[in-house]
């Protein structure tokens, strides 16, 4: 199995640069006089045991007169050295590479500076000798499968400096001693021992209320929790995100891509290497799963609840500011949602087909409106815009064929194209004197507006310019009315 890992997460084929005190050495920068610390020869494998007992690794080595920076553990530089029994990392080393000390049984002790940012994949796979470890508060990142199968490992420190733990780092850690809270095991430290949610507490839990201080849940976390029927969580994914942020993971991270009896698969889009273009994973998310409750976090990330048809009940918190793009998206089993009043944008496409949504209530805090952002909400019937609302976006109600009735505040410039399309059950709208630009086909196909007997053509004529530029109608002998504020005015 490690030979495979190892395959996976790449293996260097270069040897050695030089030797100093039993210590081998590859050159990172020759201008800057930087080295990393290496295995003897051409691959990990062509020498065993070329480290053994106690080893201090200097912070910096002098060869042929020119004196060179320790600053990085290079992969497998000590892989299966089954002898080596302690090491000393100096603080000039920032990274430990992956396999850095994979196999390494006889190992007992091992201190990690502060220096050190990011511990990468499989660091200490199978370091059975191990029974603590410290990671020290300036660490961000574990890599995978990083203390997979320390079998003698009972206590780690994980600092709350750490915002990334990727996959299967614990993985056969079998007398690891974790924190308890509410079905859930975590990693973490004296200040706050539930930093990591590492597991829940069995996979046949109903519910789970994930701690407040928790900043990392682990990828596949609750796989196969086919019993899962409501949980809390204080963000979105794998930790807390802001709009700006790459690999915003769905909801769907948590549950991983791996099927399981009582798993629905859902195919959930989000922003992986760039907020430019989205990629997707199909997750398996309990099909018993019908409630979630965020109880923190200002951000909710794109795509977060996609496709989501089981969840009936989604609670937004307060701190809460935006809402992202898709976030809702296809959640056909929503009938009703709150919008607390910290929100003050709801992103693109973010409700778009919640089908059983009947109602909805926006906020005075809420600025926009975006594209599509409750577009094909076929069962919506009525929503009330505030008049903090300032524009509406392109598509913003289209195909919302519950809706009947809808008044647009004083507050609204604009109202893009194709806005209310397809909202064959409107009669009566109300648009106030302020909205000065209304797009392309805004009203299409809402045939059961009629026209005011009340205007004549002198009005009809004076106004349509004005008011309805570029407003199309399907049947030209259907006559409309939009009212405006103590004005009424139409067009044919």
């Amino acid at each position: 199995m490690l030979t495979a890992l190892l395959m996976l997460f790449g293996q260097s084929l270069f040897a050695h640069d030089f030797e100093v005190d039993g210590i081998y050495y590859k050159y990172l920068s020759q201008e800057d006089k930087t080295v990393s610390v290496s295995y003897r020869g051409s691959s990990s494998d062509e020498y065993s045991n070329e480290y053994s007992g106690d080893v201090v690794i200097p912070s910096s080595v002098t060869y042929n007169g020119t004196t060179y920076s320790v600053t990085y553990i290079g992969g497998q530089a000590f892989c299966d050295c089954t002898s080596l029994t302690n090491i000393k990392i100096p603080s000039s080393v920032t990274s430990i590479g992956y396999g850095a000390f994979c196999g390494c049984t006889g190992l007992t002790s091992i201190e990690i500076p502060s220096s050190v940012t990011s511990i990468g994949n499989l660091v200490f796979w199978g370091c059975t000798g191990l029974t603590s470890i410290e990671i020290p508060n300036g660490v961000t990142s574990i890599g995978e499968w990083v203390f997979s199968y320390c079998t003698g490992l009972t206590s780690i420190e994980i600092p709350s400096s750490v915002t990334s733990i990727l996959n299967n780092a614990f993985e056969g850690c079998e007398k690891l001693e974790y924190n308890e809270y509410d079905n859930a095991l975590y990693l973490g430290n004296t200040d706050n021992p539930y930093v990591a949610l590492i597991k829940p507490k069995s996979k046949e839990i109903a519910t789970c209320d994930i701690h407040e201080n928790c900043k990392v849940i682990l990828y596949n976390a609750f796989s196969g929790c086919s019993s899962l029927e409501s949980i809390a969580l204080p963000f979105v994914g794998d930790k807390p995100h802001t709009a700006t942020d790459t690999y915003q993971y769905p909801f769907g991270y948590i549950f991983g891509t791996d099927s399981y009896a009582g798993g629905t698969a859902t195919k959930q889009y989000y922003y992986g290497s760039s907020t430019s273009s989205t990629t997707f994973a199909t997750y398996y998310i309990p099909s018993s799963l019908n409630s979630v409750k965020i109880t923190g976090s200002s951000y909710i990330p794109y795509g977060a609840f996609r496709g989501c048809t089981g969840l009936t009940s989604i609670t937004i918190p307060s701190s809460v500011t935006s809402i992202g793009g898709y976030a809702f998206y296809g959640c056909t089993g929503l009938t009703s949602i709150e919008i607390p009043s910290s929100v003050t944008s709801i992103g693109d496409m973010a409700f778009n087909k919640c089908l059983g949504l009947t109602s909805i209530e926006l906020p005075s805090s809420v600025t926009s409106i975006g594209y599509g952002a409750f577009s094909n909400c076929t069962g919506l019937t009525s929503i009330e815009i505030p008049s903090s609302v300032t524009s509406i976006g392109k598509y913003a109600f289209y195909s919302c064929s519950g809706l009947t009735s809808i008044e647009i505040p004083s507050s609204v410039t604009s109202i893009g194209d194709y806005a209310f399309q397809g909202c064959s059950g409107l009669t009566s709208v109300v648009i106030p004197s302020s909205v000065t630009s209304i797009g392309d086909y805004a009203f299409q196909g809402c045939r059961l507006l009629r026209s005011d007997e009340r205007c004549d053509s002198k009005q009809r004529d004076e106004h349509r310019r004005l008011c309805v530029p570029r407003l199309h109608w399907p049947d030209e002998h259907h006559l409309f009315s939009i009212l405006f504020t103590n004005v009424h005015f139409f067009y044919f």
